[in-house]
């Protein structure tokens, strides 16, 4: 999970929060993406929905380009 956390802050410039209450969404506010995941579901789901909202942070970016 770390990579693609790194992945998204250092090449994409979205930021990740990782917390008990949090959504498992992707959303852009002012230019800038978040990506938020809630830690109360397996790790195993934590890095599903981690990778299913990187996707829509990659698809996001590449239509900018």
């Amino acid at each position: 999970m770390l990579a693609v956390e790194a992945y998204l802050q250092e090449e994409l410039g979205v930021d990740v929060t990782f917390g008990e209450d949090e959504p498992n969404a992707y959303w852009e506010d002012g230019g800038e993406g978040f990506v938020s995941i809630n830690t109360k579901q397996s790790k195993r789901l934590q890095l599903y929905s981690l990778l299913h909202e990187a996707g829509h942070a990659i698809v996001r970016s590449s239509c900018l380009e």
